[in-house]
């Protein structure tokens, strides 16, 4: 559904820092990665107008698409290492949105387009924790996989057990 001036609502919320009218939005089923006219995802409405409530909200939905590039050729990281968004850039990319997507015309990439040691600093910082969160996915899936693997050679004994009833 497109709004004012090919915006979406859900555009348009985020663009104005309106977390809790797009969280409402989401809640109603509207599309995490909705694309307006211009070719932005919702995240890069959040980037551009440093609304880090509601990005964070994108981030947390499951399925949100960090890398989309707009028409234009960036990325919501690129947006933020341009304004020089430290806590969106670390956002994103502890998120896992991808430093090294080059622009369309300019070949440049959110890394070249992070000019201050401080965004420089937030996109380490980023990397750092998505390796983390990472490494505590691939932990909690080992552990589920640890307690599968019990449980199926206990079935299994169960089966082939002559006390077993059938």
């Amino acid at each position: 559904m497109q709004g004012m001036g090919g915006y979406t609502p859900a555009a348009i919320a985020c663009s104005n820092n309106q977390y809790e009218c797009l969280c409402v939005l989401l809640d109603a089923k509207v599309d995490v990665n909705e694309i307006d006219e211009s070719e932005w995802h919702l995240l890069h409405h959040c980037t551009s107008e440093g609304s880090k409530e509601s990005l964070c909200e994108l981030l947390s939905r499951d399925g949100c698409l960090l890398d989309h590039v707009s028409d234009k050729g960036y990325t919501p990281l690129m947006i933020a290492c341009i304004k020089g968004d430290c806590e969106m850039i670390f956002e994103l990319v502890a998120a896992g949105a991808n430093c090294t997507i080059k622009h369309k015309r300019t070949e440049e990439s959110a890394l070249n387009l992070a000019t201050n040691k401080n965004a420089r600093d937030a996109m380490e910082r980023g990397t750092i924790e998505m390796n983390i969160r990472r490494k505590k996915l691939d932990v909690e899936e080992a552990e589920r996989n640890k307690y599968r693997s019990s449980l199926e050679k206990l079935q299994t004994e169960e089966e082939t057990s002559p006390d077993s009833v059938k």
